[in-house]
């Protein structure tokens, strides 16, 4: 297969000889490599003659950014995408689209995303500058992730030849700061929910670490209160148009078991007593009693109005405002700081590895580095005096 690489304007295209016209001429076919640097368009060319000799090189088509996302984002339905998932995903593709969804991708360039995002950050200068909420740059990193991801499928799927998002450096996604209330903020929550009738609620929250979905999935018969345990098996998620649903739990290893203290323990004993007032009082109506937090009248939680509920008793309390997950943050951190014990953490916490409770809470381990270096030192210099010791007779 012949070819070679020429420039037009400011971009270097691949030139490869494709056959013969009827009449005789050389046809050639012209495909933008996707760069203005002479010495990446060389190599692009080596990558472009081994895809046309093994027939996998991307035919000319008139895809779109709109359509590639629209394809990719039903390809990760199908693949079994969480449907919190796939709602992210479309929120940032309908960002996406507004921008940039009418070009093709066969004149998709680096350029185009750079523009993308510079003119996402500085809307959201703008709407911070007249008083408004101000998006994070995270959200412009999330975009960069799902075109990167998207353009990588279009290559599989043959549609382009190479991803122009990997000639692009994202926007730095700063860590999102986490929020934790100290010992003295939990304890003046907690008296301020105590006669609630979603008091555990908020006490398993900040105690076990759980997550939101999975407190407002969870199930009487999966906890024993006499072997003071339970099993974290399904989570409930919001869903728009469908409402709350179920769904399997974020566990790599399956089920996750939680072991409870007596204090734990006694609040879901109290918790369960009203429950079954409530639901002695509405018999029939009380629509699903395997439900160990639901509604006044027996329904699954909507997880947007327990943190509603959560805000408002923060605001009763004169407590700074924090998101449900940050009782999780709270619970990771009081954790590691009273005990440190990390596997322990881990397990109850429901990560993966331990690497991840580290990344997130080996900031609360006990202890500090003035003290371990004096104790390191300290240690150094026992075993000086010790070889230094003259020899007993």
């Amino acid at each position: 297969m012949k070819g070679h690489f020429r420039q037009r304007g400011e971009r270097w295209y691949a030139v490869i000889d494709v056959g013969r016209t009827p009449s005789g001429r050389r046809h050639q076919r012209w495909i933008n490599l996707g760069t203005n640097s002479k010495r990446a368009a060389e190599r692009a060319l080596a990558k472009v003659l081994t895809q046309s000799a093994e027939g996998t090189l991307a035919e000319p088509n008139r895809t779109t950014v709109t359509e590639l996302l629209n394809q990719y984002i039903q390809s990760r339905r199908v693949a079994g995408r969480a449907p919190a998932t796939l709602l992210n995903y479309s929120h940032l593709a309908g960002r996406i689209k507004k921008r940039i969804g009418h070009i093709r991708l066969s004149d998709l360039k680096p350029g185009h995303l750079e523009a993308l995002y510079a003119a996402e950050l500085a809307d959201w200068d703008a709407r911070f500058e007249a008083g408004k909420k101000r998006l994070s740059p995270r959200t412009v990193r999330h975009e960069h992730d799902l075109l990167r991801t998207a353009l990588k499928y279009a290559v599989r799927q043959g549609l382009v030849v190479r991803n122009p998002a990997d000639m692009v450096t994202p926007p730095r996604a700063p860590q999102l700061e986490q929020r934790v209330l100290t010992p003295g903020q939990v304890a003046q929550l907690l008296d301020t929910l105590r006669p609630h009738r979603l008091y555990a609620l908020i006490y398993l929250a900040i105690s076990t670490g759980m997550r939101r979905g999975e407190l407002i999935g969870l199930r009487w018969g999966d906890v024993d209160l006499e072997a003071r345990r339970l099993e974290v098996r399904v989570q409930r998620q919001y869903r728009p148009r469908e409402g709350v649903q179920e769904k399997e739990t974020k566990e790599h290893r399956g089920v996750r078991a939680i072991e409870l203290t007596e204090a734990e323990v006694a609040v879901l004993r109290e918790h369960r007593k009203r429950q079954d007032l409530e639901r002695r009082d509405l018999r029939e109506a009380w629509e699903d009693p395997r439900l160990v937090f639901a509604s006044e009248p027996g329904t699954p939680l909507n997880p947007r109005n327990v943190q509603r509920f959560l805000d408002s008793a923060l605001k009763k309390a004169g407590l700074p405002d924090v998101r449900f997950h940050d009782l999780r943050h709270t619970a990771g951190t009081l954790l590691m700081r009273h005990d440190g014990r990390v596997i322990a953490a881990q397990h109850r916490l429901g990560h993966a590895r331990p690497s991840t409770t580290l990344n997130l809470y080996g900031h609360a381990l006990p202890g500090d580095q003035r003290q371990a270096t004096e104790h390191m030192l300290e240690a150094i210099e026992r075993e000086r005096r010790r070889t230094a010791s003259p020899p007993e007779r």
